[in-house]
Order: structure tokens, then sequence, then C-alpha cells
């Protein structure tokens, strides 16, 4: 259990509080950031090895049955989603961004942070604030992992199993279908 890394000949493991590795980020800083069931940190290179530092020390707001599930870096700070929560790291300091139960994928796009909220659609993100861009009705139980912004300012939006829709002029509809069928 850890973070396995690969140097083009052989495999080493890096310990991360015996934990598995849920996901995994590279920073523009450098660092390797990780979440695990109950925690989240960054590896950093020491001489030839890496070294695990933990964020959650000392702070009791991620529950030990949470897992962190998504890491992304918006505006200059990382960002962990765990089952309930995003925290946010500034290369200092751990804050609780926001508690959201209807949290399903937060993303960065364009410099917005945008999250899909089970109950209510794809959100945009503003201060402790949601505003939904495309509604619940419209999405159904499609699984948002990716969306991709046109120059006119449409949207296509990637599903994990309904293939691609572009949202444009408040439409929502399939996009491409026959690529749909390859993916």
């Amino acid at each position: 259990k850890g973070l396995l890394n690969f140097n083009g000949l052989k495999w080493t493991l890096f310990d991360m509080n015996h934990q598995s590795c849920n996901a995994v980020f590279e920073g523009s800083d450098g660092k390797i950031y990780v979440g695990t069931k109950g925690d989240f940190g960054y590896f950093e290179y020491s001489g030839n090895t890496l070294e695990y530092n933990s964020l959650k020390d000392g702070d009791e707001t991620i529950k030990p049955h949470e897992s962190i599930r998504k890491i992304i870096e918006h505006n200059g700070k990382i960002l962990f989603q765990a089952d309930t929560s995003v925290f946010s790291y500034d290369g200092s300091k751990v804050n609780l961004l926001f508690s959201d139960k209807h949290m399903e994928s937060l993303m960065c796009v364009s410099g917005h942070l945008l999250l899909q909220r089970t109950n209510f659609g794809l959100c945009k993100v503003i201060g402790d604030e949601f505003e939904i861009l495309i509604p619940k009705d419209k999405i159904k139980d499609a699984h948002i992992v990716s969306i991709l912004i046109n120059d006119n300012g449409s949207m296509i939006v990637v599903t994990e199993k309904d293939g691609l829709f572009l949202f444009e002029n408040n439409e929502y509809k399939q996009f491409l279908p026959t690529v749909t069928e390859y993916l």
C-alpha cells in the first residue's frame, strides 16, 4: 500500500501510512499530491527518494471514513475533493473550502471551479455559493468527467458512460453519437 514509482527499470513502493492511494496529482510546484481514506498530503524528493508529508496532521476536518476522490489545482491552490468536503492547500495551510453532501465531480474549466451536484446538476462554484449551469433534468444520471469550452462559449461535456454532449444556447443534446460508440 502506498505510491508506486517506476523509473524505467524498476518499481519502488513509497509508504503512505499503510494506506492505498485513491487520487494522485502532480502540482505545478513539482510535488506529488495524494489522497487516501482519511488522509491527504504530498510526496517530495529528498535525495533519490520520495518522502510523504501528511497535511491532515492536527486537522480533524476530514473524517476517518472519508476518501479523497480527486485532486486539482485552481488559482495557485491544491484542492482535495473528499466524499463530502473540499479542502484547499495554499502551500502552508489547509482550509475547508466547502462541504456538500451532494458532490460528484469537481473540475477546473477555463479558470472556473465547477462541481457536479447529485440533485442539482453542473454548478459553478462562487465562494460558498453554487450557480447552476446545466440543471439536473438535462444531465439526468450522467456522470461528467470532463468539459471542453469552445471559442463560441458552448461546452462539450464528456460523460463516463453516456458519451459526449453539447451544451449551447441553453440546450443539452447528444454530440457526435457515432463517436460515443467507441468510448
